[in-house]
């Protein structure tokens, strides 16, 4: 039996690591009282193709028996444009029960909230400040879905603080910067400013150091040579070159992104600004690596989020993300310094810090319920198809309404309509399953609608609106009037 002395004394420690944990339960309980209903996102349905192809020992789709026609045809294969390491992490799941895949976004945001724990530790600042982290909308919004936007920041988090911890551990950082580097390319630049900015600004440009960068990096680095040279034929080839999104990067994009990025990141974390300052970064080489994630941002085609009203003038958004995370240790130094300047008292201080914590609590709450509400939507849509379209069905669908056809749902044969005319021939014809959506209250053109007998879901979530039109290929009506099936509607949810 231990003596009084020799027992672990819990209140000192609750006292220092109080409020992080209850930010980690928190978040935690409402990503289990909100879990994610279904998928919501493109490249979501992507994903899960290549993991269910995984699931069943290839990464080639047509060899899986999936075509859902939204991915790429090379050299006589279907293969994904996403790397295979992320989509491995929910393969198990696909063939049993695929929503368990959720259960990794949750796990990487806790190893990410331990890194930034870290990494404040490091200044001698209490974990409290890992506020600062839980208070990043996009981290908790994307962590909610299946993209690897999370997971490979949450590596390229812990990468950067392995590397500039006091008693810095290469071959470890360089093998977590190249995980983020498996589970998103965009994450090679980051990776590699991470990598060889530690090495000459903190490494003393020593070979052994070198070494030991290398050693760590080259499982990541053997991985992907080895994946493109099976689906594309090529080492540094990858499936974003073949399908040429690195055209879409451009400097005409920098004037209307930067001030949105340069911005959100000052906003998300607060005081964010403070990695580009040495100082307070404790490198150049951080505000480098945060600076690359701003730019890269900047010159893609689009801005993340822009299409989706209000919610894309969120600030954090996914493209940022790395250089977010990575902001928040020194983002609490430069809040310390200027809450101790600034602040009147002790008593100020706490009431500002009982209302952060508060709103922390709150945001993920908060996103979880409004996000949860336009998932429940999907998954009304999506179980719509299934009940309506058998197994094996070719079906033609409207461009927004690709993504519903996941293989987790179903296997279909499916051909995205990019034009009204193209759903128009195949309406006419009578080949396949039609669908359609639109907003509220509209119908597909006249000429469709009277060439084919349509049931119309009608989804009125307060949180995403849509009417589904669905029509079966045998389901042949005279042309001229709308049929009654389609004025009385097939349902509503």
């Amino acid at each position: 039996m231990q003596s009084p002395s020799e027992r672990i004394d819990l209140k000192p420690l609750w006292k220092r690591e109080g409020v992080f944990a209850l930010l980690v339960v928190s978040y935690l309980a409402s990503y289990a009282i909100f879990f994610p209903a279904t998928y919501s996102i493109d490249d979501e349905g992507n994903i899960l193709s290549l993991s269910t192809a995984i699931s069943g020992g290839t990464v080639f789709l047509d060899q899986a028996g999936i075509d859902v026609g939204t991915d790429l045809a090379w050299k006589g294969h279907l293969i994904s444009k996403f790397f295979p390491f992320h989509a491995a992490l929910y393969s198990p799941f696909v063939r049993w029960e695929w929503r368990l895949s959720f259960l990794w976004g949750p796990l990487f945001v806790v190893v990410g909230a331990f890194a930034v724990r870290q990494a404040i530790h490091q200044r001698g600042l209490p974990s409290m400040w890992a506020l600062l982290y839980f208070l990043n909308p996009a981290l908790i919004y994307y962590s909610r879905t299946l993209l690897a936007a999370v997971p490979a920041a949450a590596c390229g988090l812990w990468g950067a603080v392995l590397l500039f911890d006091d008693n810095p551990r290469p071959m470890l950082g360089a093998f977590a910067l190249g995980l983020a580097a498996l589970f998103h390319p965009w994450m090679i630049p980051f990776a590699t400013v991470v990598a060889l900015g530690w090495w000459t600004e903190k490494g003393q440009r020593e070979i052994r150091s070198l070494m030991l960068l290398a050693a760590g990096a080259s499982p990541a680095i053997a991985a992907l040579a080895i994946y493109n040279l099976v689906t594309t034929g090529g080492i540094l080839r990858t499936a974003y070159w073949v399908i040429g999104d690195q055209h879409n990067f451009a400097v005409q994009f920098l004037p209307e992104n930067v001030p949105f990025y340069v911005l959100s990141l000052a906003a998300v974390p607060i005081g964010g600004w403070a990695v580009l300052s040495r100082r307070h970064a404790g490198s150049r080489t951080v505000g480098v690596a945060a600076a690359v994630v701003v730019c890269l941002a900047s010159l893609y085609y689009y801005r993340d989020g822009r299409p989706y009203g209000w919610a894309g003038w969120t600030p954090g958004q996914r493209f940022l993300l790395p250089a977010s995370l990575l902001a928040c240790a020194p983002a609490a130094s430069w809040l310390r310094g200027a809450g101790e300047a600034l602040s009147r008292g002790r008593r100020l201080r706490q009431s500002l810090a009982a209302v952060a914590l508060a709103g922390g609590i709150c945001l993920s709450w908060v996103i979880g319920k409004f996000h949860q509400e336009y998932l429940a939507a999907h998954r009304a849509v999506q179980a719509f198809l299934v009940a309506e379209i058998p197994q094996g069905a070719h079906a033609f669908v409207s461009e927004r309404l690709g993504k519903e056809f996941a293989p987790v749902n179903g296997t279909w044969t499916v051909r995205v309509m990019r034009t009204p005319q193209a759903l128009v021939e195949h309406a006419v014809c009578g080949d396949g399953f039609l669908v359609w959506d639109g907003p509220p209250g509209t119908a597909p053109e006249p000429i469709v609608i009277a060439a084919r007998i349509w049931k119309k879901l009608e989804v009125r979530s307060w949180i995403w609106r849509r009417d589904v039109w669905l029509a079966k290929p045998s389901s042949r009506s005279t042309l001229g009037s709308v049929p009654a099936a389609a004025q009385r509607g097939g349902g509503r949810v």
